[in-house]
């Protein structure tokens, strides 16, 4: 059975887009390996506290993905 750890900046994202994400990964490993694993699929969301998580070696926020929201608009 797949496993999926799914880690996330807390509060980064709405509970209903999380499920979004959530469902997403699983119709995707259900496109690769058949509809029969569907069921057997699990995803773990990892919630990272504000601060502890970087990229590219720079500290990612909710402030900087705020930015990031409004920059892309």
């Amino acid at each position: 059975m797949p496993v999926v750890n799914l880690k996330l900046l807390k509060g980064a994202f709405s509970q209903e887009n999380t499920q979004k994400m959530m469902d997403g990964i699983t119709d995707a490993v259900a496109a690769v390996a058949g509809e029969y694993i569907r069921r057997h699929t699990i995803v773990i969301v990892d919630e990272v506290e504000d601060g502890l998580y970087s990229s590219g070696g720079h500290k990612v926020t909710l402030k900087s993905i705020e930015m990031m929201r409004s920059q892309s608009k």
